[in-house]
């Protein structure tokens, strides 16, 4: 049977070796998520552009232009938050995609394979087996540890959340290479209070 990391409000989880914390807290009403979010009131059935979504930085980070290299795919939107008066990669970084059409990441497998072609340019150092189902605030998810050479000012550390939804797939990235514990903190309640879109699948709770 899979590991299966639990990204929550009371944590997030150090994947490999460690076991999940529940998430007793309820879901948003519909009607709150939807309210300001473009075109996230629109089932992911629907849609066939990327998500614009209404995301609020969590305390103590505000947004910030960047661009995110590599992309999944051309057809995505980013949001980047940087923690303040942190140092300048301690980064919250959120991007919605739509996936060209023909495009099949149905399961765990499909969706692992795509992420991993993803990473290839980025020099992980983490073996590739290290990647797992997960949840972020009930949400089925793919998680992926990072870590990088390293050099003067330490390793870069991600930690990659992919969610899928037919030709959508949202990507939740927590970085640092100093400030774990704030970021940590900013990543949970991200997590707590993102606006998914309408429609958007839970996680088979018998899973």
């Amino acid at each position: 049977m899979r590991r299966i990391a639990l990204f929550s409000t009371a944590l997030i989880l150090a994947v490999a070796g460690c076991s999940g914390a529940s998430d007793d807290s309820g879901d948003k009403p519909e009607t709150e998520q939807e309210e300001g979010q473009g075109n996230a009131a629109v089932s992911y059935e629907e849609l066939t552009e990327p998500y614009d979504l209404a995301i609020t930085p969590p305390e103590g980070f505000a947004a910030v232009d960047a661009a995110r290299d590599p992309l999944l795919t051309e057809a995505s939107q980013t949001w980047t938050f940087a923690l303040e008066g942190g140092d300048p990669e301690s980064l919250l970084n959120v991007t919605t995609y739509y996936l060209p059409e023909g495009t099949t990441a149905a399961d765990f497998e499909s969706q692992a394979a795509m992420i991993l072609e993803y990473e290839a340019p980025l020099g992980n150092t983490i073996e590739a087996t290290n990647i797992y189902p997960a949840q972020v605030h009930r949400q089925p998810a793919v998680h992926r540890y990072f870590k990088d050479a390293g050099g003067d000012n330490g390793s870069l550390f991600m930690r990659n959340f992919f969610m899928f939804a037919g030709q959508h797939v949202i990507q939740l990235t927590c970085q640092w290479r100093k400030n774990h514990a704030e970021v940590t903190q900013g990543c949970e309640a991200l997590a707590q209070d993102f606006p998914f879109p309408a429609g958007w699948p839970t996680a088979d709770p018998d899973a």
